[in-house]
């Protein structure tokens, strides 16, 4: 899909984690990426109610990078 990261964040003030997923797509699979990007926030956030699927909070595009921000259960 490219180039993917996932990084863990605290935030102090509510003691709640996040999990922060970056996705740059090649520029090959810039198409497909988008697709996959936007099928799997789809996904989540549909199936995020359930206490073992991570609640999609947020999802965001900047700079060609694709961003999820999720729930770190």
């Amino acid at each position: 899909m490219g180039i993917q990261t996932c990084e863990k964040k605290s935030d102090c003030s509510d003691l709640n984690s996040i999990a922060l997923r970056a996705v740059k797509p090649l520029k090959s699979q810039s198409i497909e990426t988008t697709k996959l990007f936007e099928s799997e926030a789809r996904v989540l956030h549909k199936l995020g109610k359930h206490d073992r699927i991570p609640k999609l909070l947020a999802r965001f595009q900047k700079d060609r990078y694709f961003y999820l921000i999720v729930e770190f259960i």
